[in-house]
């Protein structure tokens, strides 16, 4: 059946839109040509990899076009992607943002997280480990720090180590023995 997408129009009757609509319904599903886009997936996309029902296949690119499609993730939950003509595929959704001010974090479509918080130093010779509340799937790849307040006495503080669930922070400079408040910014995937 073919799309038509003048169906249904202002004037058509109740009793007739059965039969107006089911047309394009099937047009949808079968991916009709002459619907844009392409093809809209109606139907849960996890029955389609039977040996992982947890983790389904993506699916087939479509010329011009970028899909969107519901998925599991690899922790089992429901997430957004999207797939372009070159079968690249964008996770767009991570779950929901932690906006507060210390131990904050927020997913960045394409798999980017960020981690925020404070933290004290202490003097030289010393270091702080934050743990996150919650690590990154694979990797932190940077960890930015830089004083809270604007004191004289501030010290610069370093990242030491760091790995998905955490990172040791250390003071930079053998004459500061006072402790300084900084905050963070952790970039991770």
């Amino acid at each position: 059946m073919a799309w038509d997408k003048d169906q249904p129009q202002n004037t058509t009757k109740i009793r007739n839109l059965p039969s107006v609509l089911t047309p394009n319904w099937y047009a949808i599903e079968q991916a009709d040509s002459s619907f844009t886009p392409y093809a809209i997936n109606l139907l849960d996309r996890n029955v389609l990899n039977t040996s992982d029902p947890t983790f389904p296949v993506n699916p087939v690119a479509i010329a011009d076009t970028y899909a969107i499609f519901s998925k599991k993730d690899a922790a089992g939950l429901a997430q957004l992607f999207g797939i372009d003509t070159s079968s690249n595929i964008v996770q767009l959704t991570g779950g929901a943002a932690s906006l507060i001010s210390n131990q904050g974090s927020a997913f960045l479509p394409g798999g980017l997280i960020l981690k925020w918080g404070d933290i004290s130093v202490a003097a030289y010779g010393s270091s702080t480990t934050v743990t996150y509340t919650q690590a990154f799937p694979n990797a932190t790849l940077k960890v930015f720090i830089t004083p809270s307040q604007n004191y004289s006495s501030i010290f610069p503080a370093y990242v030491a180590s760091q790995t998905a669930s955490q990172f040791t922070a250390s003071k930079g400079n053998t004459s500061a023995t006072l402790s300084s408040a900084f905050i963070w910014l952790a970039l991770g995937y």
